[in-house]
């Protein structure tokens, strides 16, 4: 693994980390760092798929959440430079078991 790849590998941890302890006060910042790392393929389904995952929000929290994390995707549709970074972490990942789950749980 090369050191650029290496690199990128931990941003993406940090990035997640941000996101996974984030409050609902701060959930914004923590979704539009992911959507700008990694573009359209951090989507509403990756993002009910990391919500699923968070802890630290009761079930309404989880929906505010959602919400909040909508509106940061849609104000943010596209960055100067996405073209460079199609295939972020998120590109091919199946989020549809993770969607039914959150959705459950709503």
């Amino acid at each position: 693994m090369t050191p650029r790849i290496m690199k990128a590998a931990i941003m993406v941890l940090d990035d997640l980390i941000d996101f996974f302890e984030s409050s609902l006060a701060f959930i914004a910042v923590a979704c539009e760092k992911l959507r700008k790392m990694h573009g359209k393929a951090f989507n509403v389904g990756t993002v009910k798929a990391l919500l699923n995952l968070k802890t630290n929000l009761s079930n309404d929290e989880k929906k505010e959440a959602i919400v909040v994390c909508l509106h940061v995707l849609k104000t943010y549709k596209t960055y100067k430079g996405e073209e460079e970074n199609q295939r972020g972490v998120f590109q091919d990942l199946d989020t549809r078991e993770a969607e039914a789950a959150f959705e459950q749980e709503q």
